[in-house]
């Protein structure tokens, strides 16, 4: 048999834990965010049913239909540019769409353009706090990345749903995930700006201030 003279080696494999460790912890924050998703659907309906019935459930799945359409025009075009844009186009376009959807229902349609009316102030928001979640991910940065997710929809959103109803009634449901943006905004800048020096981007730091303009 001929000697093996190439640098490469077949050698039998063997399980490493610490790079499986490493890998699941930069994808925490994902795993929080669909945890979090689906917590913070549950208490949406039971809040809605609580204080709208049967119209307020219907009135959420029309804009969770909605935001599918706005959030991929969102990242489509820019993060940062858009936010506005889209604010305006949800909040002046939500009489058209309630009707596409529950045009057969008065009520629901109130329910439903109102809920618009107040959930679309979430886009205001919503951009800087996802893309500095996905920039620290990015980086290789599991911990920071997850930190975001976690008080922006675990944290801030779930306290914001069981608590701005008793403030504001029906609308503080509709008002509770741009309320948890809102308070999660600090702790993004926060971010962006104490690491900028340990990642060295603080030459592109105009791109974050770029995105601060659009708000």
């Amino acid at each position: 048999m001929k000697k093996n003279s190439s640098l490469l080696k077949i050698i039998p494999t063997k399980l490493e834990a610490s790079p499986v460790i490493h890998v699941a912890s930069n994808g925490a924050s994902e795993f929080m965010t669909n945890i979090s998703s689906s917590l913070v659907s549950m208490l949406f309906n039971l809040q809605l049913l609580k204080y709208l019935k049967e119209n307020g459930v219907a009135a959420y799945g029309v804009l969770m239909y909605a935001q599918f359409i706005f959030v991929a025009i969102y990242f489509g075009y820019t993060v940062g540019i858009s936010s506005i844009l889209i604010t305006v186009i949800c909040r002046f376009s939500s009489p058209y769409l309630a009707q596409l959807f529950v045009g057969y229902s008065k009520d629901l349609l109130e329910i439903t353009v109102k809920a618009f009316s107040l959930y679309c102030f979430t886009f205001l928001f919503f951009g800087l706090n996802t893309m500095t979640s996905a920039f620290f991910t990015a980086l290789n940065n599991g911990k920071i990345s997850a930190c975001i997710s976690f008080v922006r929809t675990l944290l801030f959103q779930t306290t914001c749903i069981l608590l701005l109803p008793q403030l504001f009634g029906s609308d503080g449901i509709w008002l509770s995930t741009a309320c948890a943006e809102i308070l999660a905004l600090p702790i993004s800048i926060y971010f962006l700006i104490t690491r900028k020096d340990e990642y060295r981007y603080k030459k592109q730091m105009n791109f974050n201030f770029h995105l601060f303009s659009s708000f």
